[in-house]
């Protein structure tokens, strides 16, 4: 007898399938060069302006005059306009070449006064050191991340919830996720389901055989449908302290 799938599970298989054939056939070879505050709104102390892209390494050039910089390590630096040359701020910077960073990409980030004169202004120099630099969207960083292999559906996910979190049990609970305790239970189930599959395969070619016993086909078969329960009853109780 088919499966039959209501419309939520349909939609929701489609948009995994899609994102699975996105996520194979995207590479970051063409992509632009995006950036964005990512420190919450101005007016504040500082305000951390984040640069992915394979033009990472020009715009922090162009903004701050070295050419040389020591990875991951912040620098004091004149912030400078890329098109007249004129003094914008003085902040701190870093320069942190891809793959090892958040996106998979070449990064830097400026640290900038979070003045919103000082801000717009670094934004509007950036756009003007080439036609691939241009403002990030909403969650683009995070989807980049996914794209180039850094985090899974599950980390995201987790991401979301830790951003959200106003209680340390769903800060906990959210840190979890974000760290893949979901994907490694994922991980470990689907090594049972490829297990259990053996066994049924082992049962219908082999089903006379003394060494393969009802017993185990039925143990072997029926395990990960319990940890899925399970798994489902924890994480149910899971959003619900995250709601709460």
């Amino acid at each position: 007898m088919r499966p039959r799938f209501t419309l939520f599970d349909k939609n929701r298989l489609q948009t995994l399938l899609t994102v699975s054939l996105t996520r194979k056939s995207t590479t970051n070879t063409t992509a632009s060069t995006i950036f964005a505050v990512s420190s919450g709104r101005p007016p504040s102390a500082i305000a951390v302006i984040r640069i992915s892209g394979s033009k990472a390494g020009l715009c922090l050039s162009k903004m701050t005059g070295r050419n040389d910089p020591t990875p991951s390590k912040l620098f004091f630096t004149p912030i400078i306009d890329a098109r007249t040359g004129e003094l914008l701020d003085r902040a701190m910077a870093v320069w942190m070449p891809g793959p090892k960073t958040f996106t998979g990409e070449d990064c830097a980030e400026l640290h900038v006064h979070g003045g919103p004169a000082v801000i717009e202004s670094v934004i509007s120099s950036l756009e003007s050191v080439s036609d691939d630099c241009r403002p990030a969207t909403a969650g683009e960083f995070t989807k980049r991340a996914f794209f180039n292999g850094k985090m899974d559906l599950t980390a995201i996910e987790g991401l979301s919830d830790l951003l959200r979190a106003e209680t340390p049990s769903q800060r906990r609970l959210a840190l979890l996720q974000a760290d893949g305790d979901l994907r490694r239970f994922y991980e470990h189930l689907r090594g049972e389901l490829i297990t259990a599959t053996a066994h049924l395969e082992a049962y219908l070619d082999f089903g006379e055989d003394d060494n393969i016993g009802d017993a185990t086909l039925t143990n072997g078969t029926f395990l990960p449908f319990s940890e899925v329960n399970q798994s489902m009853r924890t994480w149910c109780r899971r959003d619900v302290t995250l709601a709460y």
